[in-house]
């Protein structure tokens, strides 16, 4: 008889089971946040105008700031809306193309201190 493997396979409804929930990022966020999100082969700058609607800069796919919305985390080709959190892919759709980034190592948030309009 062959040797067998036990595979721990997750639903979106268990991805608590892999990822700690309080170490992502809900969404939305305030107007005016930035997101700095590490994935292994790119840094993803996303700063919230009105959510959905985010500006996105990172070399590969977007080298100059674009309108983009991040739909959340994905986990075996399904995703969790809302949240995004390290370990899992992030969706990001713009322009009619829609990307899932490489697997995600960090994310920082920085709120806007102050608005100034001038």
């Amino acid at each position: 008889m062959a040797d067998s493997k036990l595979l721990h396979v997750a639903t979106l409804d268990r991805i608590g089971d892999l990822v700690d929930d309080t170490a992502g990022v809900h969404l939305p966020l305030p107007p005016f946040t930035r997101l700095f999100v590490w994935t292994i082969n790119a840094l993803y700058r996303v700063v919230v105008t009105q959510w959905p609607e985010v500006y996105v800069q990172a070399a590969a796919f977007f080298p100059d700031p674009t309108v983009a919305r991040v739909d959340g985390a994905t986990f075996a080709g399904s995703f969790r809306i809302g949240w995004i959190s390290g370990g899992l892919l992030v969706g990001i759709r713009s322009g009619g193309r829609h990307i899932i980034t490489s697997r995600l190592l960090a994310i920082t948030t920085e709120q806007a201190s102050s608005l100034t309009v001038h």
